[in-house]
């Protein structure tokens, strides 16, 4: 029971700190830049004519077709490579018949992910807990999960898909903040009591 408390307030602190932090504290706004006036029609009108939702690379890659040869395909990833080096080069995340910008939907879909989250985060502290370690020491395993989280999920596709560093920075600090404000609330639920009498704990 203590699992289910801890991995419920822990998911009530991560999403008041993502509402507050992304709207109201307004910590991140800067890493998503509007486009300039006079380029966003030519974009918009460029993004609207992909076939699906999905993530798109620019300048693309060539066709892998195998009955090309060898030398010739070669050709065309030495241009592929110099024309992302010479830029622009980017990856664009679209959705041509557009998203609800503020969708109730997607709040409660992150809503229960982020309790999801909670709950594995819940489970290496009870784990921790068994074992004898105290407040500081499931402090240490939980900054240990949210360090792993960071450097896994944010700092490794950041690096592989050239992400900005800014925006790294934006993501890998929003859930260092808002996991690491839940771990001091959930290390401190998520105990084993000490037992007394001849059972009772060294």
């Amino acid at each position: 029971m203590r699992l289910i408390i801890a991995a419920a307030v822990g998911t009530i602190v991560v999403f008041l700190w993502s509402v507050l932090s992304w709207t109201v504290l307004d910590f991140w706004s800067d890493q998503i830049q509007p486009l300039p006036a006079e380029h966003a029609a030519a974009v918009t009108d460029a993004a609207s004519k992909v076939p699906a939702s999905g993530a798109y690379e620019f300048p693309g890659r060539p066709d892998a077709d195998r009955s090309v040869e060898p030398a010739e395909r070669d050709a065309a990833k030495r241009t592929w490579h110099d024309a992302i080096r010479s830029g622009p080069a980017g990856v664009l995340l679209v959705h041509p018949g557009g998203f609800e910008p503020a969708g109730s939907s997607r709040l409660f879909r992150n809503f229960f992910l982020e309790f999801a989250g909670a709950i594995l985060l819940a489970v290496m502290l009870g784990i921790a807990s068994r074992a004898g370690a105290g407040y500081a020491g499931r402090l240490g395993v939980g900054a240990a999960a949210i360090a792993f989280a960071v450097v896994a999920g944010v700092l490794v596709p950041g690096n592989l898909m050239v992400h900005p560093s800014g925006w790294t920075r934006a993501l890998a600090g929003d859930m260092i903040l808002g996991w690491g404000l839940a771990l001091f609330v959930m290390a401190a639920i998520v105990r084993v009591p000490r037992r007394s009498g001849r059972y009772a704990r060294s």
